[in-house]
């Protein structure tokens, strides 16, 4: 499979099945929606973290369930109400699926997320002059 499909399957959730006769142009839509998705998901854990910061203090263990998390919402909710098209259950393909959202958006995003939220908040004060 190219690279191009991919991105088309992705587009396809928006889409349907015409995303595959559009070209570099549903690639493309592909690709934005990946981002999209991405910095969504992204913009969620930020506000998770504002309200619970114990999760920035945790970001190997939290990334990880996060990324199960990302994975549950996608193919259980997301995926079932789009026009993707979808093939039986696949267990190998669903822990695949899982760990690559575990190791490539929950980990990333609950370390450098988390990073900021560990921080103590403080004001900088005036200086005397």
């Amino acid at each position: 499979m190219t690279a191009v499909r991919i991105l088309q399957g992705i587009a396809s959730g928006a889409l349907g099945p015409r995303a595959y006769t559009g070209g570099l142009a549903t690639a493309a839509l592909g690709v934005a929606f990946h981002y999209a998705i991405a910095l969504i998901w992204t913009v969620v854990f930020f506000v998770a973290c504002r309200t619970f910061r114990w999760l920035g203090a945790h970001p190997i263990p939290i990334g990880l369930a996060y990324g199960v998390v990302v994975w549950c919402v996608m193919n259980l909710v997301v995926l079932p109400l789009s026009n993707a098209r979808r093939g039986p259950f696949n267990l190998s393909g669903a822990i695949i699926g899982a760990v690559i959202l575990m190791f490539c958006i929950g980990l990333p995003i609950a370390t450098i997320v988390g990073r900021h939220f560990s921080r103590p908040f403080s004001v900088p004060l005036p200086q005397p002059r």
